[in-house]
Parts: C-alpha cells; structure tokens; sequence
C-alpha cells in the first residue's frame, strides 16, 4: 500500500512567494493539518503489522511534515529524504514573490527555454491584471 501525504500550509503560501524548490517551512496552522492527518491515520492503521517507509523530499516543509506524521505513528526507522521527490522546479523563479517572478519572467523570451525553470510557462499562463 502507498500513501501519499502532502505537506501542510507552508509560509511560502502566507507569503505570496512562489513554491516548487522555494524552501519555506510550515506554519502553524500547517502543523495542525499535519497533525490531524497524523492521527488519522494512526487510527487507520491501529493494530496492523505494516512494514512501514517514510520518504519526503529534502526541502523543510516536507520533511517536517513527515517528521510529524513519523511521531505520530511511532515510527523508528529512518525518513528517507529524496531530492526526486520535490516539487516541479521554479528555476529562478524560487524564492521570489509570485508579483517578482512574473516580472522577471516576462523579461526572458519564452520561445527559448530557460534553464532550470519547468514552470516558467504555467507561471505566465494565467496573465493577472496589473494593480
């Protein structure tokens, strides 16, 4: 059986600031919904014999999600931190506001590809009326 388990709000959200490789942490109310999460499913699995993995990528809102769903289920083993598992690369577009990103990616030609940058398209895709 695999579950995959999103993190929880993260201050990238709080502060406008684009996602993907962006490497903010969880808030508060992100820890909760981690927390609920936890513990739903150390009910759901209460009483099973389950070899257990927990994998998350290395960025700090995963892994501390895992870490708390980790505790939660009584979990000893090591979290396997995977790079892989991130979220699609921003490019330079990671730890800008989403206002910054859109300014800076606008400058660059997006006939050509801009390295590092998968979402630099979906990032333009839905044009915002200027403020």
């Amino acid at each position: 059986m695999i579950i995959l388990v999103r993190h929880g709000e993260a201050t990238h959200h709080t502060q406008r600031l684009t996602g993907g490789w962006t490497d903010s942490q969880l808030t508060e109310k992100g820890r909760a919904q981690i927390k609920a999460a936890a513990v739903k499913l150390a009910k759901d699995f209460a009483g099973r014999n389950c070899k257990l993995r927990i994998l998350a990528s290395d960025l700090q809102r995963a892994s501390a999600s895992a870490q708390i769903i980790a505790e939660e289920l009584g979990f000893k083993g090591e979290i396997e931190h995977c790079r892989f598992l991130r979220e699609k690369n921003n490019g330079i577009a990671a730890g800008m506001t989403e206002e910054e990103a859109h300014r800076a990616l606008r400058r660059r030609s997006m006939d050509r590809r801009i390295p590092l940058a998968d979402a630099a398209r979906m990032l333009l895709d839905e044009e915002r009326p200027a403020p």
